[in-house]
């Protein structure tokens, strides 16, 4: 996977990717998002037992070809760093109780770190329209083309989220309580702000996408959180 990404790479940093064979420019990346969705298969049908020591989450390993092709080559050592940050957090053993808490709610300001160091911004402005060519010619060839650029675009704006959120869910003992607090707080809280600025000059420009932005993002968070909570409850014990 991390050769056809590095190629890829390659190809867009010499500005040869729009000359390249379409077997290179579509195929590389291609390859990756297949790769990526078998492995995330397997853990599915696998239900692979839980990660002990500093093993990666086997989600987050899953993933990290796929967020780094789609965030692109600069983001990969802010990628790598929010994952080493994430596992020294989520692999901390003989916590009190109230740390676990405080355990999810680092990680939840790690997924934000990452979400801003990768160069988005809760405005629509801010949305990398550009990721949904990454692997796919033409996005108005299909209705399949559209909803794969469409996904992409997800991905690479959320992506963040989805990437690290489920390290919160690393054994039956964890709700995810955490979690919910974050995200539940901060939406609430820019929800008051906006009301507050709702006469302000940029409020459609500044105030109503971030709303958004803290809306969709709440709802993945929670569906995420869902996913991984009952799948580390159907494991089977660890002898």
């Amino acid at each position: 996977q991390f050769l056809c990404i590095g190629g890829y790479w390659i190809l867009q940093l010499t500005q040869r990717l729009e000359h390249s064979p379409k077997a290179l420019r579509v195929g590389l990346p291609r390859v990756v998002y297949a790769l990526a969705a078998l492995d995330l298969m397997r853990l599915v049908l696998r239900r692979g037992t839980e990660t002990q020591g500093f093993g990666f989450h086997p989600v987050m390993k899953a993933m990290t070809p796929m967020i780094c092709l789609i965030l692109g080559a600069d983001c990969t050592p802010i990628v790598a760093a929010a994952m080493l940050q994430c596992q020294v957090l989520a692999t901390q053993r003989n916590l009190r109780p109230g740390s676990r808490m405080v355990q999810e709610i680092m990680i939840c300001f790690i997924s934000t770190q990452l979400f801003y160091a990768s160069g988005h911004r809760p405005t629509f402005e801010g949305i990398q329209w550009g990721v949904a060519f990454v692997g796919i010619d033409d996005v108005s060839a299909n209705g399949l083309a559209h909803a794969c650029g469409g996904m992409l675009t997800t991905l690479n704006t959320l992506g963040a989220y989805l990437f690290l959120i489920p390290n919160t869910c690393r054994g039956k003992s964890q709700d995810g309580s955490g979690v919910m607090m974050y995200f539940s707080l901060t939406l609430l809280m820019t929800a008051i702000f906006v009301g507050i600025e709702r006469r302000h000059l940029m409020v459609w420009a500044i105030f109503a996408p971030k709303l958004v932005y803290d809306v969709l993002s709440t709802m993945m968070a929670d569906v995420i959180l869902v996913v991984s909570i009952l799948f580390h409850r159907q494991q089977p014990p660890v002898p």
